[in-house]
């Protein structure tokens, strides 16, 4: 009796262990791939700079915290938080940005941009699968109090063909102000800096030209002044020049990548 109940039990455990999963047993989850160039990091955030879990970047349909620009197959040492920062300093976001490698259009005007770069490595389920990857990730680096750190749209191709986000654009006020965000009512928006552009008597007015092609290009418009409503404008400090537009009424939005849309007034 003692022995049929002992193989009674084993059999019962033999069949436990080999129970086909249903759909209500719990399953290991799949290990994520690696971020792909293009894709956002979504909400929640996840732990950037220190092994974010890949799982939290996906399309950019939604709100989300920053874009994916590169993605580097590193060795381990580079692969690892600690080294992670050096192979992103050297990974230029330009193209990503629809730029060239100098980051201009024409080696000329260089765009402004209140952009910060972070560096995403593989986490231990990823590193433990063998994964050795380093994701470069652009994300706004707000420029004044209440700058939103979620943000709609892409920064691909911004400066090309698409529209920036106005979350990595720079407003003021007024010209000489503090920052304010772009979505907050501005006149001011500095578009491009010129850095060695030293400005003479002269030369003033070569650098408004310039910048007025340069403002063309990068807005979409055909009239950056939009018929008197705006006005182009270089300021010379310490021999750098910037280019930007002041509004006659305040704005709420980037006039990058605007085309023939219609001026983002405030209100």
């Amino acid at each position: 009796m003692l022995l049929v109940a002992v193989a009674l039990v084993a059999c019962l455990a033999l069949s436990a262990w080999a129970r086909i999963p249903t759909a209500s047993s719990p399953l290991a989850e799949p290990v994520a791939g690696p971020p792909t160039v293009g894709s956002c990091l979504g909400l929640p955030a996840g732990t950037v700079d220190t092994g974010a879990a890949a799982s939290v970047y996906g399309p950019c349909t939604g709100r989300h915290l920053g874009e994916v620009v590169a993605v580097v197959a590193a060795e381990p040492a580079g692969a690892s938080a600690a080294g992670a920062h050096g192979v992103c300093a050297g990974r230029s976001p330009y193209r990503y940005l629809g730029l060239r490698d100098d980051g201009t259009l024409d080696g000329s005007w260089l765009p402004s941009l209140a952009a910060a770069y972070r560096s995403v490595v593989p986490d231990r389920r990823q590193w433990a699968a063998g994964q050795r990857w380093v994701a470069c990730l652009m994300v706004p680096a707000p420029t004044a109090p209440g700058a939103p750190p979620s943000y709609r749209g892409v920064a691909r191709d911004a400066f090309g063909s698409g529209r920036l986000p106005a979350v990595y654009a720079t407003c003021t006020d007024r010209p000489g102000r503090d920052p304010l965000p772009c979505t907050a009512p501005h006149r001011t928006e500095t578009v491009a800096t010129g850095a060695g552009r030293v400005a003479t008597a002269g030369a003033t007015a070569g650098l408004v030209a310039s910048c007025g092609r340069f403002l063309r290009r990068v807005t979409g418009m055909a009239d950056p002044a939009a018929g008197g409503q705006l006005a182009v404008r270089v300021t010379v400090d310490g021999g750098t020049a910037t280019c930007g537009i002041v509004s006659t009424r305040p704005l709420d939005s980037t006039l990058v990548g605007l085309g023939g849309g219609p001026l983002p007034w405030a209100g």
